[in-house]
């Protein structure tokens, strides 16, 4: 399974008919560390093994698996005004992803969302299955998403944010992803019930860095590990990957657990081009039957699942999950594990089929068990009380500051890829030479 200079550090076999696999790697002592610590782009022969023969011996014993593996690029910042946010250029992006067969989402800043331009609207608008857009921040200040708020002034916020990027399908016909990207990646735990109660499917947290904010260790400890893992209420965890020298690694790890693979870079990225990213999406779509999608769909692929003859179990990672119930046979049944709803606890439930219900309890409890009437893509959908319509709510107070810092960022950001293409432009008076 894995050798390095010419030793074997990982063999699998089976002794009789049990299965057995010999690693050379001691098992990490994590103390109170959580385990995505030990299992990174940087280290993770110590949990892998272990992985995979957890995963194993739990598909021949119950027939359990994650979810089909998906992926996708995301790029933070680019503002929509024009077809060109500083290296990252979008009509470049749309053939590369065409002809490597991925997906890439801009994660804009709901502060600058109205000045969309109507040429970025149409080139987005016409081409989901390559390109799509999700929220980044509100206003993108420093540890914007990670300060200690109230509930009540993180849902004003939020629902600012909401009602900015909303301006993309009143007026452009775009549906930007409810998925959160925090600004610097760093994000509190707090905040995950509010963006439940608003209307987000999902929350996009990268491991290490979502460990370093005060509070945030009282998560569950399959942080990173758990394609069914979330966080109260429903909203799915989607673990991030961050593009730097370890992403090849760090994909295939999340492919290995059973988690999407999601690489989160910068405009910066494309300052070479977007060959780097195209042999990474090559690299991903070698090693497994990946779908690339758009973060929503990503969110609602996230659960585990037992399959058998009368039917199927499924432990869901989202309040709102995609299934395929093509291969169940007609009046097999459909065991559906909400974790995030205490035992005794209930939550309406509605199930779905190319739009129309076909199956509801409005007091549905942890566990609710249907005969399955349709064969298909099934929308699972557990029916969250909203907290206000964003659309009514009041805005926060005025800030100038994210404003000017916007501008700034933006300037800088643009001003990068005209210093390379003019590099006489960046020169301040004359040359010493």
């Amino acid at each position: 399974m894995a050798s390095a200079g010419g030793q074997t550090l990982w063999a699998r076999g089976t002794h009789g008919n049990a299965l057995v696999h010999q690693a050379c790697v001691p098992l990490p002592d994590l103390g109170e560390s959580f385990p995505c610590t030990e299992y990174n782009g940087r280290r993770f022969m110590g949990l892998l093994p272990l992985i995979r023969f957890l995963q194993e011996i739990s598909i021949r014993a119950r027939s359990w698996s994650a979810s089909p593996p998906s992926a996708c690029f995301i790029f933070d910042d680019p503002s929509l005004r024009q077809l060109r946010y500083g290296h990252l250029d979008f009509n470049q992006l749309l053939g590369v992803c065409r002809k490597h067969r991925f997906h890439a989402a801009v994660a804009t800043i709901p502060l600058d969302s109205q000045r969309t331009s109507s040429a970025v609207s149409a080139l987005f608008r016409s081409n989901p299955d390559w390109l799509s857009i999700l929220i980044h921040g509100n206003n993108h200040t420093a540890r914007e998403l990670a300060q200690s708020r109230s509930s009540a002034d993180w849902e004003l916020r939020m629902a600012q944010a909401l009602r900015r990027v909303n301006c993309l399908e009143s007026k452009h016909q775009i549906s930007p992803c409810k998925v959160m990207e925090p600004p610097h990646g760093v994000v509190c735990s707090e905040l995950a019930p509010v963006l439940n109660r608003l209307g987000f499917e999902g929350l996009l947290v990268t491991p290490h860095q979502f460990l370093r904010v005060p509070g945030n260790d009282r998560i569950q400890p399959s942080l990173g590990l758990n394609p069914a893992g979330c966080f109260n209420h429903g909203l799915a965890l989607i673990p991030r990957i961050v593009l730097s020298s370890t992403a090849e690694t760090e994909s295939a790890l999340a492919l290995a657990a059973g988690l999407p693979a999601v690489i989160a870079g910068h405009h910066q990225d494309a300052a070479d081009g977007l060959e780097r990213i195209a042999r990474l999406a090559d690299f991903i779509n070698a090693s497994a039957d990946v779908t690339w999608c758009n973060p929503s769909r990503i969110a609602r692929r996230l659960y585990w699942t037992e399959g058998s003859s009368t039917g199927r179990h499924v432990t869901l990672g989202s309040s709102q999950t995609e299934l395929n119930a093509m291969d169940e046979s007609h009046g097999a049944t459909l065991t559906v594990v909400r974790p995030w709803i205490a035992r005794g606890g209930e939550e309406a439930l509605r199930v779905s089929h190319e739009g129309k219900v076909i199956w509801e309890n409005l007091h549905a409890g942890r566990e609710a068990t249907f005969e399955l009437t349709q064969r298909g893509l099934l929308q699972v959908q557990s029916m969250v009380r909203l907290a206000h319509d964003p659309v009514g709510m009041p805005d926060p107070p005025f800030e100038p500051w994210p404003v000017i810092r916007k501008a700034i960022m933006e300037l800088r950001d643009r001003s990068q890829y005209w210093a390379r293409v003019f590099p006489w432009s960046a020169r301040n008076g004359s040359s010493p030479d």
